[in-house]
């Protein structure tokens, strides 16, 4: 049921399960099989063919002399799909702000935007959502939030938090705005990289530019921008569940546009494309990494200057 499954993916321990589920399918196991046994409209179905599994932490090499956390504290956001499905994104954010001189603290309890509710009409579960939310920020004592997955930043800061003086901003942002970011170093890269503009990271994130100054740091980096049409890659929350025909062909139009760059290698800054996106490639035989550029960036990070 439509409700259930809202619940299902917004609540971490549910999704940890799912995950485990979408190792097995990436495995080749049971059941993709039994999932062929449901009706072609089942929402169960749906998931059980799409849900991905997790992926590995991210690290870097030890560095000579620990960097000081001289800059203060800031929040990172987890979210709720993302902190089972980006864990190497939020691995690297953790990573990028620790190497600036950031104490980074995140919550102790799951945390969600209230995107999915929202998306599914359930004002008041959203409403309760983001009311534990920001009980779950305001403990950990600082005044920056910062969010990874552009599928969260606008529920969280125009919807989750009204009245609230807790900043939320989009993590690509506080980044790229650091005056310390010039003083990074990262490990060359010569290979061709697509990025995947999200409809969120356009309207409601802080756009291409910051995203753009960012993986321009790594040198020898090429860097292709896909279309901005179609807009939408499908995903849309949960959407690609609810429209399942609609959202392929929409995938299917952006995949065409991948497929044409010749790339190494595609980016996106949020959750739910990483997912659909990377399972369209999965399902085209394609052997190719989907990535948030955090987690690029984190892994090609060198030393301070």
């Amino acid at each position: 049921p439509r409700g259930r499954l809202s619940r299902w993916l917004a609540d971490p321990a549910i999704l940890v399960r799912l995950a485990r589920l979408g190792s097995a399918v990436r495995a080749g196991y049971w059941l993709p099989t039994v999932a062929r046994w449901l009706p072609g409209s089942s929402r169960l179905r749906r998931l059980a063919t799409e849900i991905p599994g997790t992926p590995a932490h991210v690290s870097v090499p030890p560095r000579p002399a620990p960097v000081t956390a001289d800059r203060g504290r800031v929040i990172l956001f987890p979210g709720c799909v993302a902190s089972v499905f980006d864990r190497d994104t939020l691995d690297a954010a953790r990573i990028l702000l620790g190497a600036l001189g950031h104490e980074v603290a995140m919550p102790t309890v799951p945390v969600c935007c209230g995107a999915l509710a929202l998306h599914a009409g359930e004002v008041e579960a959203a409403a309760r959502s983001a009311q534990a939310t920001h009980s779950a920020l305001r403990a950990c004592d600082a005044e920056t939030a910062l969010v990874c997955s552009s599928g969260c930043l606008g529920s969280l800061r125009d919807h989750g938090m009204p009245g609230s003086t807790l900043r939320i901003d989009d993590v690509l942002a506080f980044l790229a705005a650091d005056v310390r970011w010039p003083q990074l170093r990262f490990k060359t890269l010569t290979q061709r990289v697509a990025v995947h503009l999200p409809c969120t990271q356009m309207h409601v994130g802080s756009g291409k530019q910051p995203l753009l100054q960012l993986l321009a740091s790594i040198p020898g980096l090429q860097l292709l921008v896909l279309p901005n049409q179609p807009g939408c890659c499908g995903a849309a929350g949960n959407y690609f569940i609810e429209q399942a025909d609609h959202a392929d062909r929409l995938r299917a139009e952006k995949l065409d546009q991948f497929g044409r760059q010749s790339a190494d290698l595609l980016l996106t800054t949020n959750i739910g494309c990483r997912i659909f996106l990377g399972n369209g490639l999965r399902q085209r035989g394609a052997r190719m990494a989907v990535l948030h550029p955090l987690a690029l960036l984190a892994r090609q990070l060198e030393t301070q200057a």
